[in-house]
């Protein structure tokens, strides 16, 4: 399958970006329609679902070919169960607190992730940031020092969703394996986990799937391809864009839950919010200005920075 060669002008890298960050943004309402089924079950459906999609996805695309060389690795299929828990964490913890109306949480979240990625690139991969950049991530680390002692007690939705995303990225990054292959294999790893959850349920009387409606079981059931279609079309974005570029438009996701959030569900918003996510987007636009001046000058340093392997 041949995506083209990398531009920042690239059209349809630039419309698949645009519409896999849109999807993972409206994701809120997307879990929101299944407030009446159990965090959990919702997981094991997301990773049930999602092995039978990508299986697909990969026989219609021929990329089955790097799979067997994967499973003859120990150390890889290490590290992929290192990053399947992490990812089945951060799906977790997100599906959980947009059912308790807490997506503002998970907005804020996903727009610390990058500043989290670059931290662990720091510390983890020994990379330098430039004055300006540095500058950026002190003024967000405040907005998040601000919001901290503003709730009275930690915010751990938006750390949690923060974090587990920025570790899954790292070792997604050490790992360096294609994209779908590794969701794929995550995902399977997880599979037995899922199926046993949900045969489990099912003994109990308490799963939801197939009798809570046929408008629940039919979004449960669409779980996997909800997951795979963003996915995919950023795996094509990646493909055709520059870094900086993919950056940009990583924000759309987080901006379009804040908005959900505030707007139709309605969560409060009160001045001290709109002071830290003032921080935020600032910082985020600064390292993102500088980094973008850095690489059409050729001098740009290739961070962790503002997207590492995005799989939501």
């Amino acid at each position: 399958m041949n995506f083209g060669d990398k531009s920042v002008f690239s059209c349809k890298g630039v419309i698949a970006g645009m519409s896999a960050f849109t999807l993972w943004g409206v994701f809120p309402i997307y879990f929101r329609a299944l407030q009446s089924v159990p965090t959990f079950e919702i997981l094991c459906h997301r990773i049930f679902w999602s092995v039978l999609s990508l299986a697909v996805f990969l026989i219609l695309f021929t990329r089955l070919s790097g799979l067997k060389q994967m499973f003859s690795r120990p150390k890889l299929l290490m590290g992929l169960a290192l990053s399947a828990v992490l990812i089945a964490s951060n799906w977790l913890t997100y599906i959980w607190a947009i059912s308790v109306h807490r997506a503002l949480e998970t907005s804020l979240g996903y727009f610390i992730n990058p500043i989290v990625s670059i931290i662990l690139g720091m510390l983890i991969l020994k990379e330098r940031l430039k004055p300006i950049q540095l500058t950026a991530v002190i003024i967000a680390l405040i907005a998040v020092a601000i919001l901290t002692i503003s709730y009275g007690s930690f915010p751990w939705i938006a750390f949690t969703l923060a974090f587990t995303f920025g570790f899954y990225g790292l070792v997604r990054k050490l790992l360096a394996v294609d994209p779908m292959n590794g969701l794929f294999v995550e995902s399977l790893l997880l599979f037995p986990l899922a199926v046993a959850a949900l045969l489990f349920m099912n003994h109990q009387g308490s799963l939801a799937y197939l009798s809570n409606g046929s408008m629940v079981t039919a979004l449960l059931t669409l779980a996997g391809i909800v997951t795979v279609i963003p996915l995919w079309l950023f795996v094509v974005a990646a493909k055709r864009l520059n870094l900086s570029t993919v950056g940009f438009l990583q924000y759309i996701a987080p901006t379009l839950q804040f908005l959900i959030a505030v707007f139709v569900f309605k969560e409060p918003f009160t001045s001290l919010h709109l002071l830290v996510f003032g921080l935020i987007w600032f910082a985020l636009a600064l390292y993102s200005l500088d980094s973008i001046i850095r690489r059409n000058g050729d001098v740009i340093q290739k961070p962790i920075s503002l997207f590492v392997d995005t799989e939501r």
